[in-house]
């Protein structure tokens, strides 16, 4: 199950550490009560936004929010052929494979088969 969302206020407050004042991401962390991967993970995603310290001029906590968190588009689906599974299951290639089963009982002596 993932966390919930941090708010945008410590958000803010890990990039000006980061990015404004140069703290190391365990520096960060430590600070903020954050986890360092959930830290680095921010960062990240704040230089692959382009969204630098200070922010833009007139960036709301929402605007901040829609371009961190922003839908990445999704993997193209795999374009390989369907296998024709009608002619698949028609030729028999496990023969007697879940069909073994003991003829007669172990013979037992002290704790172990033989």
């Amino acid at each position: 199950m993932p966390r919930p969302r941090i708010v945008m206020r410590k958000i803010r407050e890990l990039l000006r550490l980061r990015l404004g004042e140069g703290m190391t991401l365990r520096t960060v962390a430590a600070v903020t009560g954050l986890p360092y991967t959930t830290v680095a993970d921010h960062v990240a995603r704040a230089v692959r936004c382009g969204i630098g310290w200070p922010p833009p001029e007139g960036m709301d906590d929402g605007e901040l929010e829609k371009k961190l968190f922003a839908q990445e588009p999704s993997p193209p689906k795999e374009t390989r052929p369907v296998p024709d599974w009608a002619c698949r299951f028609d030729t028999p290639t496990w023969t007697h494979r879940d069909t073994l089963i003991w003829t007669h009982p172990p013979r037992v002596t002290g704790s172990y088969p033989v």
